[in-house]
């Protein structure tokens, strides 16, 4: 039963004689990662393993709204919003980026040029009356200012400037030195000699980036890869403000929960798809199923097959962008992680004792089980109940009775969490057959679960945003009976505006 609860997150149902026990550390073989000053690509950065992101994924800055070191990258145009999720991309490092930007005020003395920052007209042709006179020192009239503009009138202060680019080294040697410090405090090898561990919340560090006197805080949250971004307002080295960014990030820790760690021997046998190298692996611990995901997994292309649907050779972040992420764009293996990181705590939701909910929604709920994603050195895992007696199988899928509670609770979780199940096949629906002749069914497996952009009107636009979906279309035509009863639930649950759609069609 072990070898067959698995799921499409990278563990394709093969032979199971690609499947072997292996010990957890040799999942993969290990990533080398060069010094930030070789001028290789072998870097965090070029290895998708650290990533510039808008606002901090699991750090809480609600509570310090007023503070006055806490950026709003809300107000830095530079660095926009990009939908129903914050932006996860790369902090513009080329001084071009910020010429407009920087040119949005000026001081009430100045005229705006007609040219914009960064012109390539000389300093004699932008500023004629500094070059036509004796003076006792004679200035550079072929240099080329970036900040081209001239006083409104005589005798006022005048502007100027100088913007210069961030050395794509100095990101990166702030980014490995924090991820090398924060490796020795969460995972030294001191502390856990014998153990691979895994931390209840995201382990996190602080990262100062300076220019000269000037300085700013970066946070760092290690998800699987190492997301860093933009925590505190600029500030002079050693000054009351400096202290005062140091503090406020003090404050975010003290909330983090690092105490019982997961600890799984380095010599704990797993099983995982040997020869693929897939970095995904799986397996038994106690009461409890565990799946690892090791994040260079997602760099490497590798050959899926999944049931009867044959994916061909795609790497990873294409298979779940297609498949699990709707409409967005999936770019590298961050993106995965912190799709995983928002899906997950969402999770949490859905089983919090505090919610009004429970009790309420409970007979769709108990289709599901709870999971924990805890957080690792490049790597998350999921760990959840060992539930089920047996994976269900192709004729499972013609039992209305064995189904319909699974529709159902889908479509539950759509319209009360925003949360889309779409990989309803035979791996990831688990079988509990009792004593006094019950079955019980289980849908298990959430990593690949899509983050709906708004809550659905009503049952039959959650079953219509499933059928637009490629790998849907495919469970659906597989199983006929599974897709009646999607369609069947959808038509008993239609609003009028969907309704009146349907119609015109």
């Amino acid at each position: 039963n072990l070898l067959l609860f698995v799921s499409a997150t990278g563990s394709a149902l093969l032979s199971l004689s690609d499947k072997k026990l292996v010990p957890i550390d040799d999942i993969l073989s290990p990533l080398t990662i060069k010094s930030p000053t070789n001028s290789s690509n072998d870097h965090l950065i070029e290895k998708g393993l650290a990533r510039f992101i808008r606002k901090p994924l699991s750090l809480d800055t609600s509570s310090l709204v007023d503070f006055p070191m806490l950026v709003n990258m809300d107000e830095l145009k530079f660095c926009p919003s990009m939908g129903m999720d914050e932006y996860v991309g790369t902090l513009p490092l080329d001084e071009t980026e910020y010429y407009d930007h920087f040119s949005r005020f000026s001081l009430s003395g100045i005229q705006e040029s007609t040219l914009k920052p960064g012109n390539k007209k000389t300093a004699g042709k932008l500023f004629p009356g500094a070059f036509k006179k004796k003076c006792s020192v004679v200035l550079p009239s072929q240099c080329q200012p970036e900040m081209a503009t001239r006083v409104k009138e005589s005798a006022r202060a005048a502007s100027g400037g100088k913007m210069t680019s961030i050395d794509e080294v100095a990101m990166e040697e702030q980014f490995q030195y924090t991820t090398i410090g924060m490796s020795d405090s969460y995972f030294s090898s001191e502390d856990y000699p014998d153990h691979r561990v895994f931390y209840k919340s995201p382990p996190i560090g602080c990262s100062t980036l300076g220019a000269g006197p000037m300085g700013m805080l970066f946070a760092a949250e290690w998800i699987g890869v190492v997301f860093f971004s933009i925590i505190s307002q600029p500030f002079y080295a050693g000054s009351k403000n400096h202290e005062a960014a140091l503090h406020m990030f003090d404050l975010l820790e003290s909330s983090r929960c690092v105490a019982d760690p997961l600890l799984i021997p380095r010599n704990f046998m797993i099983y995982c798809n040997q020869s693929q190298k897939s970095g995904v692996a799986w397996g038994q611990l106690g009461d409890h199923f565990i799946k690892i995901i090791e994040a260079p997994y997602l760099l490497e292309k590798q050959k899926m097959v999944i049931g009867t649907f044959n994916k061909g050779d795609h790497n990873y972040q294409r298979i779940l962008g297609e498949e699990a992420c709707g409409e967005a764009k999936w770019k590298s293996n961050s993106v995965f992680f912190y799709h995983l990181y928002k899906v997950m705590a969402v999770w949490g939701k859905v089983w919090d004792t505090n919610c009004e909910c429970v009790g309420v929604d409970d007979k769709h709920r108990s289709v599901f089980v709870p999971v924990d994603l805890l957080f690792g050195e490049f790597s998350v895992c999921l760990r959840s109940p060992f539930v089920g007696t047996k994976d269900a199988v192709n004729e499972m899928f013609e039992n209305r009775d064995l189904m319909k509670p699974i529709v159902d609770a889908v479509l539950w979780l759509a319209r009360t969490w925003l949360l889309l199940y779409i990989d309803i096949r035979p791996p990831n629906l688990r079988i509990c057959e009792k004593e006094d002749g019950v079955t019980k069914v289980y849908l298990i497996d959430y990593d690949d679960m899509v983050l709906l952009k708004e809550k659905p009107c009503c049952d039959f636009s959650t079953v219509t945003t499933m059928w637009k979906n490629e790998h849907v279309q495919k469970v659906f035509n597989q199983y006929k009976l599974l897709a009646a009863l999607f369609d069947e639930a959808g038509n008993a649950h239609a609003c009028e505006v969907c309704l009146l759609g349907r119609a015109k069609i």
